[in-house]
């Protein structure tokens, strides 16, 4: 599944939040960035905002799925700016 999200603040190197509203669903999702002695982490905070208790119900029925499906993301996010890094230090040595 694929959506649109909304960019609400952003500070780059820092943060991004966005929004999504999708099948009565607000999403709130925020990724940071912070290091620590020259390693950086990434940081995801997702939250499902709804008034309808069976969407809420739904939602934490879902949990699992999506956090498995976040993880895959953040590992490929993960390895993309390792190989940059990598290209970046091989070319900073020539």
């Amino acid at each position: 599944m694929s959506f649109d999200q909304e960019v609400t603040e952003y500070v780059a190197g820092r943060h991004i939040r966005m929004l999504n509203l999708t099948h009565g669903v607000l999403w709130d999702s925020t990724f940071s960035i912070t290091e620590n002695d020259g390693a950086s982490s990434l940081t995801l905070s997702m939250r499902s905002v709804t008034r309808n208790p069976l969407k809420r119900v739904m939602m934490r029925l879902i949990a699992p799925m999506v956090q498995r499906a976040l993880d895959k993301d953040v590992e490929a996010t993960k390895a993309y700016a390792e190989k940059a890094a990598d290209r970046e230090g091989d070319s900073d040595a020539s």
